[in-house]
């Protein structure tokens, strides 16, 4: 019994520190789709929401791993990891095309 009073307590804890630590709620995690002629500003632009965005990934799959349905971790993830790593093969391969000139930068 008091084992599961402890866990409980910590599995609320935990939810509670990362529901009011982030500064964005899980809708976050959608970025608007590149443009078909990305210019350096839009990729640097994608690449830094990638960044804050691979920080609410891991929020939202311990929030679905709780069981939490607050802001719906579940459907969040299953929405933004297929896109994450579309936009980041399209970033690499934009970066590497710009940098074929200069194979010390790649």
């Amino acid at each position: 019994m008091f084992s599961i009073i402890i866990r409980t307590i910590v599995k609320i804890t935990l939810l509670s520190v990362f529901l009011h630590s982030a500064q964005a709620p899980t809708s976050a995690l959608r970025i608007d789709p590149l443009p078909e002629k990305p210019t350096l500003t839009d990729m640097f632009n994608t690449n830094c929401l990638q960044m804050t965005q691979s920080q609410q990934m891991p929020k939202a799959y311990i929030m679905k791993g709780l069981g939490s349905t607050f802001d719906d971790p579940a459907g969040a993830l299953e929405r933004a990891v297929p896109a994450y790593d579309r936009r980041f093969v399209r970033i690499k391969s934009y970066f590497q095309k710009r940098l074929q000139d200069h194979p010390e930068a790649i």
